[in-house]
């Protein structure tokens, strides 16, 4: 979990725990044993682990020519750098070459489920790569060949003891057992990928009046719950408390604009189109209601199913297909408007890197932008375990947004999922129709 200067807390698998204090405890010890209660402070004391992640990283550096964005690319980097006051600059040179990299990361994610775990930008412009690419084991012969023709350098951080495949079933774990614990705030749980991808950061808030020894006893179940499914004694699960104010919501209450229509009120925002199994139709968010309208007209789509689970939790999506009569194209909204400007059409997939811009259009946000904070990510959300997920450095979404296109450029990302409306966006992973909705998204 990449840190931010809000009050959100994090957990992170790694060999132990961490809380306010900032002290380890190994995994493969337990503070509870046959104890009915374990002491605040105890969950708190420990060491750190002892693995040197840093010395298992090499840059290669990139060697051929290219790089550039496209016109849609730089317009959603401006409209970045206006709303957060960074550089327009320096957010095109962190951007340069994104496409490239994107392809081969989202390429291992699909096809090599169990070494992927982990791709995103250099978080400074002095950090020695332009991007980086986490894996367990190795790189293969095939893929550091793909890096050394890329036109950036890429940090390849390797040998980490689980792909996120298996981290997303460990943060299933521990958010479902935290969920489970009344001493825990069921609708704060938010759980991501640490900055090593050695393992997990999760946050939390307390429930009212719950005591010290209430909540250690919970992370306490919660870690062992983790350490079980992880079966590595090399990946930490960390944990951070913070304020129980402002819980994650769903984006399906505020109306207007171009929408997805329930009783004849704006509800929820239309994804991007795809074709599931020869049918087409479009792809929106799980928790948007099933008999919604297509701008308020009748007959236009049909509820279908929902995403299959992961291992981790649910997958926030869901597939309408698009009823005889009517006609389906792989363009879609990035902005206001009634002509072919406020438009664009899908020319590939990728998921979101850390580090990177996203863009998202809803019925009440229109456009807005921010840097990706986790790529990798699950949370609890008005008292359901999601992952599949990714969050944002901003606030950048609002009711009504839910299940709106996420996207740079032409590049499609993700879908909107939520937030809490002061510090952070959710939204879905593009691969998940894949994955989860055996989909596919539409491109030109």
């Amino acid at each position: 979990m990449r840190s931010r200067s809000t009050t959100f807390w994090s957990f992170t698998m790694m060999v132990g725990l961490i809380l306010a204090g900032g002290l380890t405890m190994p995994l493969g010890s337990s503070a509870s044993g046959s104890q009915p209660q374990v002491d605040l402070a105890a969950v708190m004391a420990g060491t750190a682990s002892s693995t040197d992640w840093a010395s298992r990283e090499y840059v290669v550096p990139g060697v051929a020519a290219g790089g550039e964005l496209s016109k849609e690319e730089l317009q959603d980097l401006a409209t970045l750098a206006r709303s957060s006051g960074k550089s327009f600059d320096a957010l095109v040179a962190q951007h340069e070459g994104i496409d490239e990299v994107s392809t081969v990361a989202t390429d291992i994610w699909n096809n090599n489920p169990d070494v992927f775990v982990d791709w995103g930008a250099a978080p400074t412009a002095d950090a020695g790569y332009d991007f980086f690419l986490t894996i367990t084991g190795i790189l293969d012969a095939k893929t550091s060949a793909l890096l050394e023709q890329l036109p950036v350098n890429v940090q390849v951080r390797y040998g980490r003891p689980l792909s996120s495949a298996s981290l997303e079933s460990v943060m299933g774990a521990v958010g479902r057992s935290l969920m489970k614990d009344s001493a825990i705030d069921a609708n704060s749980i938010r759980i991501a990928i640490n900055d090593d991808g050695a393992g997990v950061d999760v946050t939390f808030a307390r429930a009212a009046k719950a005591s010290d020894p209430a909540v250690a006893s919970a992370l306490e179940t919660a870690r062992l719950s983790g350490e079980s499914t992880a079966r590595s004694d090399q990946t930490s699960i960390v944990f951070e408390e913070r304020p129980s104010e402002a819980p994650v919501r769903n984006f399906a209450t505020v109306k207007g604009g171009k929408q997805l229509t329930f009783n004849g009120a704006g509800d929820c925002t239309s994804g991007f189109t795809a074709n599931r199994s020869g049918v087409l139709g479009l792809v929106t968010a799980a928790h948007c209601p099933n008999n919604m309208e297509y701008t308020g007209l009748t007959g236009v789509i049909t509820f279908v199913t929902a995403a299959d689970p992961s291992s981790g939790g649910a997958i926030d999506l869901q597939f309408h297909k698009t009823n005889a009569g009517n006609s389906t194209v792989s363009k879609f909204k990035f902005q206001d408007g009634t002509d072919a400007s406020s438009e664009r059409t899908v020319s590939s997939i990728a998921n979101p890197g850390a580090n990177t811009n996203i863009c998202l259009h809803g019925i009440t946000t229109d456009y807005a932008c921010s840097l990706v904070e986790d790529d990798q990510a699950c949370a609890t959300v008005e008292g359901v375990f999601y992952c599949g997920m990714f969050v944002t450095e901003d606030p950048i979404g609002g009711g009504g947004d839910s299940g709106g296109p996420m996207f740079f450029g032409s590049v499609a990302k993700g879908f909107v999922k939520g937030g809490d409306g002061f510090t952070l966006t959710l939204g879905t992973q593009v691969g998940r129709v894949a994955n989860n909705l055996n989909a596919t998204v539409l491109q030109n």
